[in-house]
């Protein structure tokens, strides 16, 4: 169950029931979906201290209807979308192939994915990519570096991931001039939200054999009364992909090797974060923190002895971004404005290049290029009341 409006979810109990508490007064729509039936949304009004709503959900084949929350100021079911959106969920992500996030998109409409390695990919909307797409957390800038280079990659960990939101069209214009392409929203949840159910969370694991990877995400919620707190945590280790085994020439050099892997195209990674967040009939506030940290390679010739002379300009990047969250809805019920929303955030990141791959006793080469970027964001929006079918938002 999600109530959209306050962008609210609740889980039904064993006989269907469910109940959202300190709803303040208006009008709501309310959106059910379950496995093995077609969804539906219904409006409610709350005048008092209470207001029922019930479904009668018929069994259908239909894939559930996703709800997309980046095309307009308040959560919309697909189908109520006046742009082209495509919005995927928990489950339908954890199906797709591939480790880092903008693989997994790759099967979806119009979208396809420049890569440079396992971990440096990006996804390419209608043919634009870099800073004709903007990339999004939680409907905030990310604050990293990513679209200066193909080489660098989207600091997120695929498997933290609740839902992706890929806009294009108008709305796209919401999130500042450089959407021409559209925009994907990576929603994380990294401010918790309260529930009826006092545990709540996700444990999974994933591996492949082409590049002997392994990789494991667990995220929990704990509800208490009004309060929700949230504790994750997660890690990768891949190797360098596997390719048929041969002798492959270098473009550059001339130099023919002899490989069954690509090299220098690993990566690791991990991640923890932390967050609360508070809930009652004045609304919610709420806050996160998150730190990730990877460390991965950028393909090109093994190390040989010609590595002394004309060693390659980059052949690894470390990154680490540490993310601040503030996120708050209020009603305020004014004679023009029915809620208030803020969200925040502050990002610190850290990007180092390395020109030579580390040694053995994993000392690095000095001679490489760093970056630290510190970014704030924050998106302040009034939600208008609505006056008949007028309805809009000022931020």
């Amino acid at each position: 169950m999600r109530l959209l409006e306050l962008d609210r979810i609740e889980r039904t109990g064993a006989h269907g029931n469910f109940q959202f508490a300190d709803v303040p007064t208006g009008t709501y729509r309310i959106f059910v979906g379950v496995t093995g039936y077609a969804s539906a949304t219904d409006t409610v009004r709350v005048t008092g201290r209470a207001a029922s709503a019930s479904f009668d959900l018929k069994p259908s084949a239909i894939p559930l209807e996703e709800i997309v929350v980046s095309a307009s100021p308040t959560a919309r079911p697909a189908d109520e979308q006046y742009q082209s959106a495509e919005s995927r969920g928990r489950l339908a992500f954890d199906n797709s192939a591939g480790m880092s996030f903008a693989e997994k998109l790759s099967d979806l409409p119009g979208v396809t994915v420049r890569g440079n390695g396992s971990a440096p990919s990006r996804p390419i909307l209608r043919g634009l990519s870099d800073n004709e797409v903007l990339i999004l957390e939680n409907g905030l800038r990310m604050g990293d570096i990513a679209t200066y280079d193909p080489a660098h990659a989207t600091p997120i960990d695929a498997m933290a991931i609740a839902q992706v939101d890929v806009v294009r069209g108008p709305a796209t214009i919401l999130y500042g001039p450089n959407t021409i392409g559209g925009l994907v929203n990576v929603i994380t949840n990294l401010v918790p939200t309260a529930s009826d159910h006092p545990m709540s969370g996700t444990v999974a694991v994933e591996g492949n054999s082409v590049s002997n990877e392994y990789s494991g995400y667990v995220n929990n919620i704990y509800t208490s009364g009004n309060s929700a707190f949230r504790i994750s945590a997660g890690g990768l280790h891949s190797g360098d992909i596997g390719i048929p085994a041969g002798t492959y020439t270098d473009p550059g050099t001339g130099a023919r090797f002899a490989l069954e892997r690509i090299p220098q195209s690993d990566n690791r990674s991990s991640e923890g974060g932390l967050g609360y967040s508070y809930q009652g009939e004045f609304g919610m506030v709420g806050i996160g923190a998150n730190h990730y940290e990877m460390n991965y390679g950028i393909p090109g010739v093994p190390p040989n002895a010609d590595w002394l002379n004309v060693p390659p300009t980059t052949s690894r990047i470390s990154q680490q971004r540490n993310t601040v969250e503030f996120r708050s809805l209020f009603n305020i019920g004014s004679a023009w404005f029915q809620r208030v929303k803020l969200d925040a955030s502050y990002n610190d990141y850290n990007h180092s290049e390395f020109p030579t791959a580390q040694d053995s006793t994993g000392v690095s080469d000095p001679q490489a290029n760093h970056f630290h970027k510190q970014e704030f964001n924050a998106v302040l929006q009034f939600q208008q009341k609505q006056y008949g079918k007028l309805s809009g938002t000022l931020g």
